[in-house]
């Protein structure tokens, strides 16, 4: 519905309506999914890198909400899906989850130090995965990837 909003409420459609006297109309996007790009694109990426799987459409109107609507921050909607029923039941090792996270907030493979940093924390005891997900939700370079999105 993003690209036909986009073209009913172009100045090109309206300037032609106007040029043919022709009512223009209006769409109205009723589905949060659709009220908000970036952050449909956002939660849809999330379903993707930390679940793994392609969205559904109530959870991303859900989701979509609350952000947009909710005023939810994008760091906690990744925690939803990181500590979800869901993703836990897949009971990763401490490697697999680091390089979700990696995936997840920062859209790339890990780099070996950070790495190594995490997983030696958790596989010590130093720190839960709360630890990680909110080292990585405070990170500029997640600040750099939500901004990309307009949230």
């Amino acid at each position: 519905k993003f690209i036909v909003n986009g073209f009913v409420g172009s100045q090109e459609l309206t300037g032609i309506c106007e040029h043919h006297a022709i009512n223009r109309g209006s769409l109205v996007l009723t589905e949060p999914r659709d009220q908000n790009r970036g952050a449909t694109e956002f939660v849809s990426r999330n379903y993707t890198k930390a679940l793994g799987r392609k969205v559904d459409i109530p959870g991303l109107n859900d989701w979509c909400d609350r952000i947009v609507n909710g005023g939810l921050a994008p760091g906690e909607s990744v925690k939803g899906f990181v500590f979800s029923d869901e993703f836990t039941e897949h009971h990763y090792s401490n490697e697999e989850f680091v390089t979700i996270m990696y995936h997840t907030f920062f859209d790339r493979e890990p780099d070996a130090l950070g790495f190594a940093d995490w997983t030696g924390r958790l596989n010590s005891g130093a720190c839960s995965r709360g630890d990680v997900v909110e080292g990585f939700i405070g990170a500029p370079e997640f600040a750099e990837l939500v901004a990309s999105f307009g949230l």
